[in-house]
């Protein structure tokens, strides 16, 4: 049995930690025990044993002078083996001692960094939408973002492992293709100037239609953002399940709550009871204000639960805004399981550094949550009106690495964003090019 030893001082982040490296991600079984030794964390089994050195996990724990200065891509080489890794806390090497192995590189505090975003809750700027500067992050600035650097070190302790005889279950994963969509638009033509404006400058509608628009409301099934049925054969057609993330506001509406819908509109929750039939899955996309507000979510929670008929466990935020210190437990205190937001605006990567679902960390209550995070690694805002190449050259970059390590690639994509056709096609292309590379 693997007995892994962590120092007493710093269980709960460590534990956390570990709880995602080997169990989340490698699916390893084993148990953890508290130390008073603070200069490593060790892994034992059959009395052989791997040391990880503790760079990290000292007070003061969170400090602007604890975030590294340094990152580098280096290579570490044990026996026979050797990988690229992104280094962060100690220095890159392995003493091999025949029995006992010590890894200078702090695996542990450069995961933990990573996947509990403890550095976005120093004192930071932030962007035009009040959220933390994605340029301000240290795998954008080291460029690293493009990496699931945390997946990478889960992948090197196994190899460590067994090469020194480790013979436990471990898991595989396939690689899979997770689609959304964040509902915020349902209509393109909302207005008599819109079709007209449509019909005799853009050339999208037939003139004999616009009446039909203009006269009767029930034309929203015919209007291209209305398409959650198109979505749905597309996905079911290449044995896709879809995840819909929808808005639950009230009728005081921020400036960037810009829904142009109520969750209980007859032909919104319509369509939400389709798509709950066709097995997909329905989130909560909570308001602009949301994420600072256990309130809000609750009651828009409860909102979209009344016109679903179905507990709602799913959420991504409004605008991916996020406070690192109260989003996730406001969630969770509203009976989310799973949230989607953890994603920068600035283009595909990985702001937690993992291509796993995996367990969250309430930093000020020093916990582990019971909600689990469903990284975002793909949003077509940021290249939507690019050229097919270009999009398909951004995407293949974290694709890849997904691919490599078994992972989930979440792809959000906005109803309004696969009209016109030519989108749609970029959209298409994009599901099939997943599916072509990993099966």
């Amino acid at each position: 049995m693997l007995e892994i030893y962590i120092p007493e001082a710093y269980f709960s982040e460590m534990a956390f930690t570990i709880d995602v490296l080997l169990g989340d991600m490698a699916g390893l079984q084993y148990t953890l025990k508290g130390s008073q030794n603070l200069d490593y964390t060790e892994l034992k089994c059959d009395a052989k044993c791997i040391r990880i050195k503790n760079c990290f996990f000292k007070e003061p724990l969170y400090h602007t002078s604890k975030v590294p200065t340094e990152c580098s891509r280096e290579s570490l080489n044990f026996r026979n083996k050797s990988w690229q890794f992104t280094q962060m806390y100690g220095v890159p090497n392995i003493v091999d001692l025949d029995d006992v192995v010590e890894i200078n590189s702090d695996f542990i505090a450069s995961s933990y960094f990573m996947l509990s975003r403890w550095e976005e809750m120093l004192e930071h700027k932030k962007d035009e939408y009040g959220r933390f500067d994605a340029e301000q992050a240290l795998c954008v600035r080291k460029d690293f973002y493009h990496l699931p650097i945390v997946n990478e070190y889960s992948s090197i302790l196994i190899e460590i492992l067994q090469t020194m005889g480790y013979a436990g279950q471990t898991k595989s994963t396939k690689a899979q293709l997770l689609l959304s969509h964040d509902i915020d638009i349902t209509r393109k033509y909302k207005h008599w100037y819109n079709i007209l404006k449509a019909g005799f400058e853009e050339g999208d509608l037939k003139v004999k239609e616009l009446w039909k628009h203009i006269s009767n409301e029930e034309q929203i099934n015919t209007d291209p953002f209305f398409n959650f049925s198109k979505l749905s054969d597309i996905a079911i057609s290449r044995g896709l399940k879809l995840t819909y993330y929808f808005a639950a506001v009230n009728e005081s509406k921020p400036q960037f709550d810009i829904f142009d819908y109520r969750v209980d509109d007859r032909n919104i929750k319509d369509a939400i009871r389709a798509l709950i039939d066709q097995g997909h899955n329905i989130g909560l996309h909570p308001s602009y204000n949301s994420y600072k507000n256990e309130i809000m979510i609750m009651e828009e929670k409860a909102r979209l639960e009344e016109v679903a008929g179905v507990e709602i466990t799913r959420s991504r935020q409004h605008y991916l805004r996020y406070d690192v210190e109260k989003t996730p437990a406001y969630l969770q205190n509203a009976g989310i399981k799973q949230d989607s937001s953890m994603h920068y605006s600035i283009g595909p990567g990985f702001r937690t550094g993992a291509c796993f679902e995996h367990s969250m960390y309430d930093i000020k209550q020093r916990k582990k949550l019971s909600i689990r995070q469903q990284p975002l690694i793909f949003m077509d805002t940021h290249l939507v009106e690019r050229p097919m190449e270009e999009i398909l050259e951004n995407f293949s970059k974290v694709s890849s690495q997904v691919i490599k390590h078994g992972g989930v690639m979440t792809v959000l994509w906005h109803n309004n964003n696969v009209w016109p056709a030519s989108n749609l096609r970029k959209y298409i292309t994009l599901v099939d090019h997943f599916q072509n590379q990993y099966n």
